[in-house]
Formats: C-alpha cells, sequence, structure tokens
C-alpha cells in the first residue's frame, strides 16, 4: 500500500528554500569572485538578497500554440542550452548561463548598490563592472540566449501569416525587479496590414517587421538613399511587401517562410556593400554570400514596398538577361527545363558537367553551384534529375556553337 507523503509546514519550505538559495549564492560568490567573498557579506544582508531571489530562466508558451510535447522538448532544449552556454569568471573558473541570470545578476546588483554607497570598496566596484547589467559579459551571454529564442520564432514564424513574439521585460536579461518571474513569454500577433493604392489598383501591403524584446513587433526602415535611390531621399521609410511577393520567394526559393522573413529583416537591417539598388528597382538578395536573386521594389506614398522576387535565373535580372543571350532561352524555356526556381536547378547537378558549369557560371549564375554553406536552409529531398535534356535543348545555342 502506497504511504501518503508528509507536507511540510510552510515554516519548514521556507528554511529548506532558505538554505538551498544561500548554498547558490555563495557558489556564484565562490566562481564570480572567490572563496572568501561569501563570509565577507554581513549577515543581515542575506535575508534582504534571499527576498529578492529570482527563480530560473524559463519558457512560457501561449495557450492552444503548441502541443504540450512541444512545450516540454523546447523547455528541455532551452535547460540544456543554458547549461552549455558558459563563460570565464575573474577566478579563472566557468559559469553557466543558467547560474548567472539567476544568482549571478543578484550578485552584481548587490555589490554595484554597496560600491554606490561606499567607493572604497574596490573588489565590489570590479564585480558590478565586469558582471553588472550591459557589462560585455552581461551583453554576449543575452545575446546567445536571444539567439537561441530567435530559433524558435525562425521556426514558427510565417512570411504569409502569424509571428511569434518574445518578451524579456520580466527576466533579468531586462529588469532586477525583486517580482520578475525570469520567463521569456511567447506570444502570437499579425504584422500590420494595409491597402495601398499601386498601378491603379488596391493592394494589401505587410510590413516587414521582427519581434523587439518587449513582446512587439520591430518595423523595419531604410533610408532610400543608402540602397541607391536619389540623394534627397534621405528621410527614413518604412518597408512593407506584397503578398504576391511572399509567394514568390515560397515558391521560387523554396525556404521556410520564417526562415524566409528572417532573411529579408536582415538584408535590411544589416546593409551589406552588395544590397545596392541595380537597374534602378532590384536589390539582390543574398544569403550568406550567395546571391539568390532579386527583391523588386517601388517606393509609393513613403513607402518601400517589395512587389516580388525574381531567381537569378528569372527574365528581368541581369543574370537572366546574360543566360538569355547566351543560350536564346525564353521565359516558357527555363520553366519547362526547371531552372526557373532554386529547387529546380538543385536539382540538375550542373556542377559536374563542366560545359554547364562553365555556362551558368560566365551568366553570373556561379554562386548557384555550390550552395553547401546554405545547405541547412534549404528544403531537403530533392530528386536528382540527368542534364541530358537541358543539354539537348541548348545544342543550338550560342554559347554551344562557339565551343
Amino acid at each position: 500500500m502506497k504511504k501518503k507523503s508528509i507536507s511540510k509546514s510552510p515554516v519548514i519550505q521556507e528554511k529548506e528554500l532558505y538554505s538551498a538559495f544561500l548554498q547558490r549564492f555563495k557558489t556564484a560568490c565562490d566562481l564570480m569572485v572567490g572563496k572568501d567573498f561569501f563570509d565577507t557579506i554581513p549577515k543581515e544582508h542575506l535575508p534582504q538578497l534571499f527576498k529578492q531571489r529570482m527563480p530560473p530562466l524559463k519558457l512560457e508558451f501561449p495557450t492552444g500554440i503548441f502541443t504540450k510535447e512541444q512545450e516540454t522538448n523546447w523547455q528541455t532544449h532551452f535547460r540544456l542550452r543554458l547549461t552549455d552556454l558558459s563563460f570565464q569568471t575573474l577566478t579563472g573558473k566557468t559559469m553557466p548561463v543558467a547560474d548567472y541570470f539567476r544568482d549571478g545578476i543578484l550578485l552584481a546588483t548587490y555589490t554595484d548598490t554597496l560600491f554606490r554607497r561606499n567607493s572604497n570598496l574596490f573588489v565590489h566596484g570590479k564585480v558590478a563592472d565586469t558582471y553588472g547589467i550591459c557589462s560585455p559579459i552581461f551583453l554576449k551571454m543575452g545575446e546567445k540566449i536571444m539567439q537561441f529564442i530567435n530559433s524558435l520564432c525562425i521556426i514558427y514564424g510565417d512570411i504569409q501569416g502569424k509571428a511569434l513574439l518574445t518578451d524579456y521585460s520580466s527576466t533579468s536579461m531586462l529588469t532586477t525587479h525583486t517580482n520578475a518571474d525570469n520567463k521569456i513569454k511567447f506570444s502570437t500577433g499579425k504584422p500590420n496590414h494595409e491597402r495601398i493604392r499601386i498601378d491603379g489598383q488596391l493592394r494589401e501591403i505587410t510590413a516587414l517587421s521582427w519581434p523587439d524584446i518587449y513582446g512587439k513587433f520591430k518595423q523595419v526602415k531604410v533610408i532610400p538613399s543608402k540602397l541607391g535611390f536619389p540623394e534627397e531621399l534621405s528621410t527614413p521609410v518604412p518597408v512593407f511587401f506584397q503578398q504576391h511577393a511572399a509567394a514568390r520567394l515560397i515558391e521560387r526559393l523554396a525556404i521556410q517562410g520564417g526562415i524566409l522573413l528572417y532573411i529579408l529583416e536582415g538584408l535590411f537591417h544589416d546593409q551589406t556593400d552588395d544590397f545596392y539598388l541595380v537597374d534602378g528597382k532590384l536589390l539582390p538578395l543574398s544569403v550568406l554570400g550567395k546571391r539568390l536573386g532579386y527583391l523588386v521594389v517601388d517606393l509609393v506614398d513613403g513607402k518601400l514596398i517589395i512587389r516580388t522576387f525574381l531567381f537569378l535565373t528569372n527574365d528581368g535580372t541581369p543574370e537572366g538577361r546574360k543566360l538569355a543571350e547566351l543560350t536564346k532561352l525564353k521565359k516558357l524555356d527555363k520553366q519547362y527545363l526547371g531552372i526557373d526556381t532554386l529547387m529546380g536547378f538543385r536539382s540538375l547537378n550542373i556542377t559536374a558537367d563542366p560545359l554547364l558549369n562553365r555556362l551558368f557560371t560566365e551568366a553570373g549564375c556561379g554562386s548557384l553551384l555550390d550552395l553547401q554553406s546554405i545547405d541547412m536552409l534549404l528544403q531537403t529531398g530533392v530528386n536528382q534529375r540527368h542534364t541530358h535534356n537541358l543539354l539537348r535543348y541548348l545544342q543550338d545555342s550560342p554559347f554551344m556553337k562557339r565551343k
């Protein structure tokens, strides 16, 4: 017969919690400052520190979005990630990020308070500067956690629908308030949608946005002149995209919608040197240095609008025109041959054929011949096709005749 568990009184429970806290806090002191530091803390300060303690960092999901199994899996992955992540302390030891954003931040805040009251406490000032909010360690470790959380937003994001939002405001990453629950809270929402008249027709456009750290959407804005528009267009404008553009991105790149959204936000945020207008309306879309095509953009009513997406070989791109010049292929030919989308192009082992390799390299499509660096982003399971049909189709082309 199963014995009933004996419930503990609140007093005993409180004593056990206090004892566990002291052990954790002493460990944090030993790792971060040195083995003698904990004993220098006035005993009367410890109960107040106990009251200011925080629970461990945890994820909180909205009801009905994920299954219990998914929530459990992500909580487990998150705990493992926090345990794996660590940094070197002043003592030369390593401290897990999980402990840092719980007891470590409490220690840093405590030493900062004491140092502000008494500037002769040099050790306390050193501890506060090294580990406190906005210290290099704090910022670097916070960034690592946010990168992990971003992966959830990417996986469950949808360029054609809802996005996953993240709120860090009640965690030790953003606050030291005593009633903070240390939970990274998720929610879902839709970015701003508007209707605008383009080419004489009302069209729906969606704000290009990415979740900020407060559970809200952050609208992407750019200065048009920095992208190659006339110099007088130097005021930031919001970026939007038509759903037609989202559909073409998914169709022609076969990359998951959340990843596409992340890629677009990154392009406008980072603005590398090659992210610059071509032919007055094309912005190159590159991923990890691989040019995959172009965003067709327009400025309409103080908004930069992504109208559509052209894969690198499509008509309307410099590479597409060069390819047509070398082969005389037209739009329908490319569709028939399956080289008008990334998945279709990948299904042909063009790299293995020296002649085709030279053709696409000369046309400016060399970045499509080696996609190993972005392979993890692409859909797997592409059925390989022989290049015989493509070679036969090209046998009378100018490129082949000159060979």
